[in-house]
């Protein structure tokens, strides 16, 4: 695996669903994604949130492949984070993809990059601070990370 592509959802409505402006960011989001991992390969997985889901249907048609649901990428006040989990969840699937990327929720999209780059890439990446309809980038072999979303240039550190 040479990305790691972690996806915080689009905006939702009180039904929990895309609202037009999530769809607008995820849109958005795909052409900058597609760009910037340059591979085929990729393997999408998102939580089982239906802001999730629908964010990752928008994702999986601009990539022209389609998408697994796994719960365990779901945290909010009711699914805790669990960054050992998702640790395992990666090396189980990576190996088979150029690029993973996992549409998911705050806790993931901004705590475990930290933890998979400690554990993985034996690096220390900075953190970053992801809005909904951001992505962040984790490029294994040149173990750097960049912030891609709607009101983000290519922040790479």
């Amino acid at each position: 695996m040479r990305y790691l592509v972690l996806v915080r959802h689009g905006d939702y409505g009180t039904d929990g669903r895309l609202s037009t402006s999530g769809r607008e960011q995820m849109f958005r989001l795909s052409p900058l994604l597609k760009e910037r991992i340059e591979t085929e390969w990729v393997h999408i997985f998102s939580s089982s949130a239906p802001r999730a889901m629908d964010s990752a249907t928008i994702l999986s048609e601009a990539f022209k492949v389609s998408f697994a649901a796994a719960e365990m990428w779901w945290s909010d006040d009711q699914h805790d984070y669990h960054p050992e989990r998702a640790l395992a969840f990666v090396r189980e699937h990576g190996p088979s993809t150029d690029a993973l990327m996992v549409v998911t929720h705050l806790e993931y999209t901004e705590e475990f990059p930290g933890y998979f780059a400690r554990a993985e890439l034996g690096v220390e990446l900075p953190f970053m601070s992801v809005e909904k309809g951001d992505a962040l980038v984790i490029d294994c072999e040149a173990k750097t990370i960049a912030l891609i979303g709607r009101d983000t240039k290519r922040k790479t550190r």
